[in-house]
């Protein structure tokens, strides 16, 4: 071995023939020059290589004049740490899933030749990126679930994108449904077609519930084809306000809105003092006009037109006016008699009622003239008399009101507590109906 002492040197294993056709290994030369390995011949190179092998044989270091060279072959399969794979000559697959730490099903590393790829996406165009998502064993298409066990029992169903830890947990076999937001539709077993959007939303459909909105809203068991957005309140995650912007270009804020056969709103603006919101008919939005004098909406005139005799003693007969000057609403009945009230309100009524031909046999001593109907029933008339003549004339006028439920009845029923008949006149005794003859009036006040 080379070393100093004392100020000189002593060498060991020291070649000094530079002549020499082949240096001896491990002995320096004349040149004081190494030679490394076997097989060089002269002249010596400054240094001299062989082969160099790593004890797995992976790695080989070489010389070839003038270069070193490096050689990584293949070691065949390996285990890399959290995952499994292999490496096979010059193409590296890396495939991230085990039991432990999921990956996703879908998810690899490719390498080929010197280029490595990261593939998210299967052949069915499946991408799962979390622990536990997707489904190994399964049979759909399209599906995107990423987050934590996002989908992870879903074994057919298309075009499901299942977004945060536990979406869709529960879901086996529903497709076309969105969740997006942490613990979204985590109890749907099978329904298709939801979108649900926000932490939690969705979370109150349990089996087959389908094509249902959902925003920030748990939604409710048993929905089909139900918008639900927000919830009432003012906790977190609640709202108690609400403004829409972009409407039909209008926003409806305050004034009274009006909602399309499309389903959409506009503004129908406030109008002015003493105005109303008046129709214009069907398909045409109602605008703000001044008020107008509106008429009741039922109101009725009617007379007799031909005399009716009642027999002395009679409870039971009903003037009939069988002739209507008007009847709007249609609530009186020219065959019966009978007004019938359409709507529950405060009523007021008027007659003339002409009798004549009175006959004069004993017990003859009043004439009553009354009305019925559920809220009272009452006698409007009585007259106490003694005809002093046969054939003696009387007229009974009156004008009253009322409140009336919807269905109750009014009708004109005279009555004589003696024997002798009487004429209820009609319009033929003279030629003015009106004065002369019988007439019923009756309007809707209020």
């Amino acid at each position: 071995m080379a070393g100093f002492q004392n100020s000189v040197m002593v060498a060991k294993n020291m070649n000094f023939d530079e002549l020499g056709t082949k240096p001896l290994l491990g002995i320096i030369n004349a040149a004081g020059k190494l030679p490394i390995g076997t097989g060089n011949t002269a002249p010596t190179p400054e240094i001299l290589g062989g082969s160099l092998t790593s004890p797995d044989s992976s790695i080989t270091v070489g010389y070839s004049s003038p270069n070193i060279t490096l050689t990584v072959t293949s070691p065949g399969a390996q285990s890399i740490a959290g995952d499994t794979g292999s490496i096979s000559g010059t193409d590296l697959t890396i495939f991230a899933n085990n039991a432990a730490n999921n990956a996703g099903q879908s998810v690899s590393f490719v390498n080929s030749g010197t280029t490595s790829t990261f593939n998210l996406t299967d052949a069915n165009k499946n991408t799962a990126l979390g622990t536990g998502a997707g489904k190994t064993s399964q049979t759909y298409l399209n599906l995107t679930a990423v987050g934590y066990h996002a989908g992870n029992k879903l074994t057919s169903g298309n075009d499901n994108t299942l977004i945060g830890q536990n979406a869709a947990i529960a879901l086996t076999t529903g497709g076309g449904n969105t969740a997006v937001g942490s613990a979204t539709l985590t109890q749907l077993v099978s329904g298709i077609y939801n979108t649900c959007l926000g932490i939690g939303a969705g979370q109150g459909y349990t089996g087959a519930e389908s094509s249902n909105i959902c925003i920030s809203n748990a939604g409710t068991v048993g929905d089909s084809h139900t918008i639900r957005i927000g919830t009432s309140g003012s906790g977190n995650g609640q709202q108690n306000t609400c403004y829409v912007a972009g409407i039909t270009g209008v926003t409806a804020a305050g004034a009274p809105a009006a909602v399309s056969s499309t389903g959409q709103l506009s503004d129908l603006g406030f109008g002015t003092s003493t105005q109303m919101l008046t129709s214009n008919g069907a398909g045409v939005s109602p605008t703000w006009q001044a008020a107008p004098f509106v008429a009741s909406p039922v109101h009725f005139q009617a007379y007799r037109t031909t005399n009716q005799t009642v027999a002395g003693g009679s409870t039971s007969d009903t003037i009939v006016f069988d002739t209507a000057i008007s009847n709007v609403g249609s609530a009186y009945n020219t065959s019966t008699g009978i007004f019938t009230a359409p709507t529950t309100g405060f009523y007021a009524f008027s007659t003339s009622v002409f009798f004549n031909n009175l006959t004069t046999p004993s017990g003859l001593t009043q004439v009553q003239l009354a009305y019925t109907g559920s809220v009272q029933s009452l006698r409007l008339l009585y007259f106490g008399l003694v005809p002093a003549t046969t054939g003696a004339a009387l007229i009974a006028t009156a004008s009253w009101a009322m409140p009336m439920t919807a269905n109750d009845t009014v009708k004109l029923q005279p009555f004589a507590d003696g024997t002798g008949n009487y004429v209820i006149a009609g319009h033929a005794l003279s030629s003015n109906a009106f004065t002369a003859g019988s007439i019923f009036s009756g309007w809707r006040i209020a």
